[in-house]
Protein backbone atom coordinates (compact mmCIF):
# COMPACT_ATOMS: atom_id res chain seq x y z
CA UNK A 1 0.00 0.00 0.00
CA UNK A 2 1.32 3.43 -0.78
CA UNK A 3 2.44 5.19 2.33
CA UNK A 4 0.56 8.88 0.80
CA UNK A 5 -2.72 6.90 1.07
CA UNK A 6 -2.23 5.85 4.16
CA UNK A 7 -1.58 9.01 5.35
CA UNK A 8 -4.71 10.60 3.61
CA UNK A 9 -6.48 8.05 5.32
CA UNK A 10 -5.08 8.79 8.53
CA UNK A 11 -5.55 11.83 8.39
CA UNK A 12 -9.50 11.45 7.29
CA UNK A 13 -9.98 9.23 10.07
CA UNK A 14 -8.60 11.10 12.52
CA UNK A 15 -10.68 14.25 11.61
CA UNK A 16 -13.58 11.93 11.46
CA UNK A 17 -12.50 11.18 15.45
CA UNK A 18 -12.20 15.15 16.15
CA UNK A 19 -15.65 15.62 14.58
CA UNK A 20 -17.23 12.89 16.39
CA UNK A 21 -16.11 13.63 19.45
CA UNK A 22 -17.02 17.40 19.37
CA UNK A 23 -20.55 16.41 18.49
CA UNK A 24 -20.29 13.55 21.51
CA UNK A 25 -19.34 16.10 23.70
CA UNK A 26 -21.80 18.61 22.34
CA UNK A 27 -24.75 16.20 22.63
CA UNK A 28 -24.01 15.14 25.84
CA UNK A 29 -26.12 11.27 24.99
CA UNK A 30 -23.22 9.49 23.72
CA UNK A 31 -24.69 8.13 20.48
CA UNK A 32 -21.42 9.15 18.66
CA UNK A 33 -19.19 7.69 21.28
CA UNK A 34 -18.27 3.77 19.82
CA UNK A 35 -17.69 5.57 15.79
CA UNK A 36 -15.95 7.98 17.36
CA UNK A 37 -13.59 5.37 19.64
CA UNK A 38 -13.14 3.76 16.46
CA UNK A 39 -12.19 6.40 13.95
CA UNK A 40 -10.01 7.40 16.72
CA UNK A 41 -8.30 4.41 17.11
CA UNK A 42 -8.22 3.10 13.11
CA UNK A 43 -6.32 6.91 12.69
CA UNK A 44 -3.41 5.44 14.98
CA UNK A 45 -3.16 2.28 13.30
CA UNK A 46 -2.94 3.94 9.96
CA UNK A 47 -0.61 6.59 11.21
CA UNK A 48 1.80 3.73 12.04
CA UNK A 49 1.43 1.63 9.23
CA UNK A 50 2.29 4.85 7.27
CA UNK A 51 5.66 5.41 9.19
CA UNK A 52 5.87 1.52 8.92
CA UNK A 53 5.36 1.80 4.66
CA UNK A 54 7.78 4.90 4.66
CA UNK A 55 10.53 3.16 6.14
CA UNK A 56 10.18 -0.39 4.36
CA UNK A 57 9.05 -1.99 7.34
CA UNK A 58 6.46 -4.96 6.41
CA UNK A 59 3.83 -5.50 9.32
CA UNK A 60 1.57 -8.04 7.54
CA UNK A 61 -1.75 -8.00 8.46
CA UNK A 62 -1.09 -6.51 11.53
CA UNK A 63 -3.78 -4.70 13.98
CA UNK A 64 -2.72 -4.75 17.12
CA UNK A 65 -1.78 -1.08 17.99
CA UNK A 66 1.48 -2.22 20.58
CA UNK A 67 2.51 -4.57 18.10
CA UNK A 68 2.76 -1.61 15.35
CA UNK A 69 4.09 1.19 17.51
CA UNK A 70 7.44 -1.26 18.74
CA UNK A 71 7.75 -2.36 14.90
CA UNK A 72 8.39 1.31 14.32
CA UNK A 73 12.12 3.12 14.51
CA UNK A 74 13.15 3.80 18.09
CA UNK A 75 13.21 7.46 17.57
CA UNK A 76 9.87 7.52 15.48
CA UNK A 77 8.69 5.61 19.05
CA UNK A 78 10.35 8.53 21.62
CA UNK A 79 8.86 10.97 19.14
CA UNK A 80 4.83 10.14 19.54
CA UNK A 81 5.90 9.38 22.90
CA UNK A 82 6.90 12.85 23.71
CA UNK A 83 3.76 13.88 22.03
CA UNK A 84 1.66 12.11 24.06
CA UNK A 85 3.11 13.14 27.04
CA UNK A 86 3.55 16.80 26.14
CA UNK A 87 -0.84 16.04 25.47
CA UNK A 88 -1.59 14.42 28.25
CA UNK A 89 1.56 15.03 30.77
CA UNK A 90 0.00 11.72 33.74
CA UNK A 91 1.75 9.27 31.36
CA UNK A 92 4.99 10.36 31.69
CA UNK A 93 4.66 7.22 34.29
CA UNK A 94 6.12 4.94 31.95
CA UNK A 95 4.26 1.93 34.03
CA UNK A 96 0.86 3.70 33.57
CA UNK A 97 1.21 4.63 29.89
CA UNK A 98 2.70 1.14 29.14
CA UNK A 99 -0.60 -0.67 31.01
CA UNK A 100 -2.78 2.12 29.24
CA UNK A 101 -1.38 1.47 25.53
CA UNK A 102 -1.61 -2.38 26.23
CA UNK A 103 -5.78 -1.84 27.06
CA UNK A 104 -6.23 0.74 23.94
CA UNK A 105 -4.16 -1.71 21.61
CA UNK A 106 -7.14 -3.45 20.16
CA UNK A 107 -9.43 -0.66 20.75
CA UNK A 108 -10.64 -0.74 17.09
CA UNK A 109 -12.22 -4.37 17.38
CA UNK A 110 -13.33 -4.26 20.95
CA UNK A 111 -15.46 -1.24 20.63
CA UNK A 112 -16.61 -2.21 17.07
CA UNK A 113 -18.08 -5.08 19.05
CA UNK A 114 -18.80 -3.76 22.31
CA UNK A 115 -22.14 -4.96 21.59
CA UNK A 116 -21.64 -8.47 21.95
CA UNK A 117 -21.15 -7.92 25.71
CA UNK A 118 -17.33 -6.62 25.92
CA UNK A 119 -17.74 -3.45 26.78
CA UNK A 120 -13.53 -2.06 26.46
CA UNK A 121 -12.32 -0.51 29.83
CA UNK A 122 -9.78 1.81 28.62
CA UNK A 123 -8.63 5.86 29.53
CA UNK A 124 -10.78 7.58 26.38
CA UNK A 125 -7.63 11.06 27.22
CA UNK A 126 -5.50 8.24 26.47
CA UNK A 127 -6.56 7.54 23.18
CA UNK A 128 -7.36 10.82 22.54
CA UNK A 129 -3.35 11.70 23.41
CA UNK A 130 -2.16 8.89 21.35
CA UNK A 131 -4.53 9.88 18.47
CA UNK A 132 -2.71 13.11 18.20
CA UNK A 133 0.60 12.59 18.93
CA UNK A 134 0.36 9.97 16.06
CA UNK A 135 -1.22 11.69 13.65
CA UNK A 136 1.88 14.74 14.62
CA UNK A 137 4.71 11.88 14.73
CA UNK A 138 3.28 11.05 11.27
CA UNK A 139 2.66 14.30 9.62
CA UNK A 140 6.50 15.25 11.65
CA UNK A 141 7.75 12.17 9.11
CA UNK A 142 6.14 12.54 6.24
CA UNK A 143 6.76 16.19 5.75
CA UNK A 144 10.63 15.71 6.31
CA UNK A 145 10.65 12.50 4.25
CA UNK A 146 9.06 14.14 0.79
CA UNK A 147 11.43 15.15 -1.60
CA UNK A 148 11.59 19.18 -2.18
CA UNK A 149 11.86 20.83 -5.70
CA UNK A 150 15.01 22.61 -5.69
CA UNK A 151 14.37 26.07 -5.81
CA UNK A 152 16.48 27.78 -8.76
CA UNK A 153 18.92 30.43 -8.30
CA UNK A 154 18.39 33.80 -9.10
CA UNK A 155 20.17 35.15 -11.67
CA UNK A 156 22.54 38.47 -11.39
CA UNK A 157 20.50 40.87 -12.99
CA UNK A 158 17.50 39.38 -10.66
CA UNK A 159 19.54 39.35 -7.85
CA UNK A 160 20.93 42.75 -8.59
CA UNK A 161 16.96 44.07 -8.73
CA UNK A 162 16.62 42.37 -5.47
CA UNK A 163 19.16 44.24 -3.87
CA UNK A 164 17.24 47.79 -5.39
CA UNK A 165 14.39 46.94 -3.25
CA UNK A 166 15.64 45.56 -0.31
Amino acid sequence: MQAEFLVFQAKSFYNAYLNLERIDMQSGDFLFTVPMLVNGAFSIELCLKAILTQNSISYKKEHNLIVLFRMLPEEFQCEVIGYLIEKAPEYKDMEKFTKEFVLVSNAFVDCRYAFEGVVPSFDFRFLAALANASIRGLLAHYTSRRKCIPVPQPSAAQQKGADLYG
